[in-house]
């Protein structure tokens, strides 16, 4: 289970890699994107309040509606657990790609760093390693062996 969601995590995050790794060599290589793209001031708060939604709050309410879905059961099924962490693993992982819009869109720095910091602690919150995974398996009593 945990190469399971180990291989959706590096399916999710290699394209925005991908992608930021192409804006860099276009845009230092000098030849391509000399220029910014401009955008209406307007709308930096708002992918800055979407990353946050996406990259913090978001995961949060997934685990916190999950937990009071399985508050009362005496043992959550395995495959409802595996779904849960793909919900989480979709809703975190799409910071790193608003982040990527906001560096192509080059909005001010402020907002820019602070996509690229909730971005991180996105990438950084949704990894399932064995021994998250194994602590969430211990916290919310999934039964038995996880498919």
């Amino acid at each position: 289970m945990v190469q399971q969601l180990q291989r959706r995590y590096l399916a999710m995050v290699f394209p925005v890699i991908v992608f930021f790794a192409v804006l860099f060599c276009f845009r230092y290589s000098g030849e391509v994107l000399r220029q910014s793209i401009a955008v209406h001031p307007f709308w930096s708060p708002i992918l800055f309040t979407l990353a946050a939604v996406t990259g913090i709050a978001g995961p949060v309410l997934v685990r916190t509606l999950f937990a009071h879905a399985s508050h009362h059961k005496k043992q959550v099924d395995p495959e409802d657990f595996l779904a849960f962490q793909y919900r989480i693993l979709r809703v975190s992982l799409i910071t790193p790609y608003l982040t990527f819009i906001g560096i192509l869109f080059e909005l001010p720095r402020f907002y820019a760093g602070g996509m690229v910091l909730i971005a991180l602690y996105a990438l950084y919150y949704s990894f399932p390693s064995r021994t998250r995974i194994m602590f969430d398996r211990k916290i919310f009593r999934v039964r038995g062996d996880v498919p």
